[in-house]
């Protein structure tokens, strides 16, 4: 089994580093105890953002994970 790379801790979530194919990406994962119910604004301002080119480029995400 690999080891798992911790990013960083927050409020909301735990930051891993991961792979996509040959990639690297940071994959956020809401946690258990967070107030929040899911990560779908978050990933709804990402996308926002994204197209002006700021802040990491959303890949994908669910209701408890994002892929940047």
């Amino acid at each position: 089994m690999d080891t798992i790379s911790i990013l960083g801790k927050g409020y909301v979530g735990v930051v891993v580093l991961g792979k996509m194919g040959r990639k690297k990406v940071a994959v956020k994962i809401r946690r258990n105890d967070s107030p929040r119910k899911n990560l779908e604004k978050e990933a709804g301002l990402l996308k926002i953002i994204n197209k002006h080119k700021i802040g990491p480029k959303l890949i994908a995400s669910s209701k408890n994970f994002l892929v940047m």
